[in-house]
């Protein structure tokens, strides 16, 4: 299970109000009554206390334009765009923060950091989702027609293109694995690919059911050298369809423990990994509040942050364009 806090960004280009923030804040509130869990705190590893005490709402002033910022973004300045926190990895945190940079131009980039023992990142859109319908003034709706198609998509066996891009980003890592190998004997490469178990479920979880309810997937390929994308595009599947009904029951079953010691005992004992986790498709560019769609999305790649640290992870977002969007960062070894 992921542990720590994760980060986002969504950028608004505007012209807005300072009234606007005050709106925010009370449609917040509406938000929360019916999604409490984010309003509680940290207790340990393994629990959170949902005690009613709310969350930090700041705002921040950034003295640039946003059309100068999205110009040629810069990490280390996105970075600065979410809220600072004494202490991030422990008991009494807060489950979310959230953080307004209002820009000179008034476009603003709302900063969304959250709790990744509590809720993953369909529960947050979905709470983003609610806090845009309340700021707009209107009802939360579950649109059957569109839920059909999502049911519809998810059961395909047809590649997807979020199935493409995992395996091209593979396939590339595979070579600068090779590559930096050379000479030696060259590890197995294991990927991991988290995958959003209210569908995988039987019968499925709703659609908005809140928690962090996702799970890693492994995938292992034994030969770096052997490398066919339509090889690699198999193996993404596979591990896909390694998650489903029977999976998840047993993960919800007296036997869980003896179920993760067994999958535990499937790992080899030394891999090369990278990890992909992936935003699309779930609503989070559609966040509008009244004042039209984010313009883009970001993520903050936090050094600090364990699993990024001694890792290879790679970030996949809605791009502009209608694509997808990789935010990657790897042992600099294997950056050429």
């Amino acid at each position: 299970m992921a542990y720590g806090y994760v980060h986002m960004v969504l950028y608004y280009l505007g012209n807005y109000g300072s009234d606007i923030i005050q709106h925010l804040k009370e449609s917040l509130s509406q938000t929360l009554v019916t999604i409490y869990p984010l309003v509680g705190i940290i207790r340990d590893a393994l629990s959170a206390d949902c005690n009613d005490q709310g969350l930090p709402f700041s705002v921040a002033k950034v003295k640039v334009r946003m059309s100068d910022f999205l110009q040629n973004p810069n990490v280390e300045l996105m970075n600065k765009l979410f809220p600072r926190a004494k202490k991030m990895q422990g008991s009494g945190d807060s489950i979310i923060l959230i953080q307004l940079s209002c820009f000179d131009c008034g476009s603003i980039a709302m900063h969304i950091q959250f709790h990744h023992l509590i809720a993953d990142m369909v529960s947050v859109s979905t709470f983003l989702q609610r806090w845009a319908s309340n700021a707009q003034g209107l009802g939360y709706d579950f649109d059957a027609s569109a839920l059909s198609i999502l049911k519809a998509q998810t059961s395909s066996f047809s590649v997807s293109q979020l199935n493409v891009v995992t395996a091209v980003i593979w396939q590339s890592f595979m070579e600068a694995v090779t590559e930096e190998s050379a000479g030696k004997d060259v590890k197995l490469v294991l990927i991991g690919q988290a995958v959003n178990l209210r569908r995988k479920a039987t019968p499925p979880f709703p659609d908005d059911s809140f928690g962090n309810i996702a799970w890693s997937t492994k995938s292992l390929w034994i030969n770096p050298k052997e490398k066919e994308l339509t090889e690699l595009l198999r193996e993404v599947k596979k591990g896909i369809a390694k998650i489903d009904g029977e999976f998840v029951s047993r993960l919800r079953s007296d036997g869980v423990y003896d179920f993760l010691e067994e999958l535990w005992n499937e790992m080899p004992q030394e891999a090369t990994s990278l990890g992909f986790t992936s935003w699309t498709k779930i609503g989070l560019s559609e966040v509008d509040f009244g004042w039209g769609k984010p313009v883009w999305m970001s993520t903050c790649i936090l050094q600090s942050f364990e699993p990024v640290k001694e890792g290879n992870n790679v970030n996949l977002l809605d791009s502009k364009s209608g694509g997808i969007e990789a935010w990657t960062i790897h042992d600099e070894k294997y950056v050429a």
